[in-house]
Order: structure tokens, then C-alpha cells, then sequence
């Protein structure tokens, strides 16, 4: 999931919020990592494709939460569920998926660093799992599969809810993205 701060539905406003939102309505078992990413910057390259977008000036904050299970949902089910509108969710599948869900929250592949993204510390993070030690043991095998794909959201992957049948959030960035 990725939203601006300012648009944040508000039982995602807070951390306290939030963190009560992800263990209510997450199956047991799921694994959550979340950041607010607000120091990254436009470069030369985001200009000329958007003149709006001014090399030098910073991106607005925005939030990134990753959630994987292991079923998935449609997206209009795990929008119902989060409670935010189906644009704001992504679905995808692949090899390393659930890889490349987790270590984008950092910018911890190839394709955040080619593009100039700030590198997030894992002390940024908020995670119901040791977050640190899975990205350390896989920036191997990304850094590799150069995998990354510059278009997070909340991005649905294999997820489940408790209540309803549907899935809450999710994340996970592959190379075959399906809506």
C-alpha cells in the first residue's frame, strides 16, 4: 500500500492506529513491515517526464505498508478490507516477490539505487518480524535478480482476512504485475 500522508484513511493515521489495524484484521501468521518515506527527491529524469516534478525538490511523505500471506484476494476485496479506494492497490506475483515486497521499503534494490532513491535505515521500519535480518539475508539475491519495479502501492500479494473473506494489505514487486 502506498498513500500519501495527507489521504491516510484515518484508522491509518498513527502508529498506535495502525499497528491496532494490522494485528485486528490480519490472519495469524501474516507478515507487516511498514515506513513513511519522506526523504526522497526528484531527479533531472522525473522533470522530463513531468514538469511539475522539480529535480531538487522533495516527494511528497507517503506511506509504504507490505503484508504478506499466503492466498490471495482480489484487488477489490483487499481495498474493501483496508478501507481505501482499489487504486491504491497493486497485486503481484513471481519468484521473489515477497523479497522484493520487503526490501523496497528501505530501498534496498538495484532499481531504488540506479534511481537515486534515498536508502531508508531499518530502524525506520515497523515490523511484527525481524525485518532486518530477512532484508540482510536477501539483498544477495536481489541485488542478482535485479528485480526491483519502481510502482509500489499497497500492493496486494497472497493475503487473507479474518473477517469477510477478504484480504487486508499487501505488497510484493515482481516483473509480472496483474490487476
Amino acid at each position: 500500500y502506498a498513500q500519501q500522508i495527507r489521504h491516510l484513511p484515518p484508522h491509518l493515521r498513527t502508529d498506535a492506529l495502525l499497528r491496532g489495524y494490522l494485528a485486528d484484521n490480519l490472519p495469524r501468521g501474516a507478515q507487516w513491515a511498514y515506513v513513511v518515506h519522506d526523504k526522497d527527491y526528484y531527479l533531472p529524469e522525473h522533470e522530463a517526464q513531468n514538469p511539475e516534478h522539480k529535480a531538487g525538490t522533495p516527494r511528497e511523505p507517503h506511506i509504504h505498508i507490505s503484508v504478506y500471506l499466503p492466498n490471495a484476494k482480489t484487488i477489490t476485496a483487499m481495498a474493501a478490507c483496508i478501507g481505501d479506494k482499489p487504486q491504491y492497490v497493486q497485486k503481484f506475483t513471481g519468484d521473489n516477490a515477497k523479497q522484493n515486497l520487503f526490501s523496497y521499503l528501505i530501498h534496498a534494490t538495484e532499481g531504488s539505487k540506479l534511481d537515486g532513491k534515498y536508502e531508508y535505515p531499518f530502524s525506520e521500519v515497523q515490523s511484527n518480524f525481524d525485518y532486518e535480518n530477512y532484508v540482510k539475508g536477501i539483498s544477495t539475491a536481489i541485488k542478482g535478480a535485479n528485480i526491483d519495479r519502481d510502482t509500489v502501492g499497497y500492493i496486494c500479494y497472497n493475503t487473507d482476512c479474518k473477517r469477510n473473506n477478504y484480504c487486508c494489505m499487501g505488497q510484493a514487486v515482481s516483473a509480472n504485475r496483474t490487476h
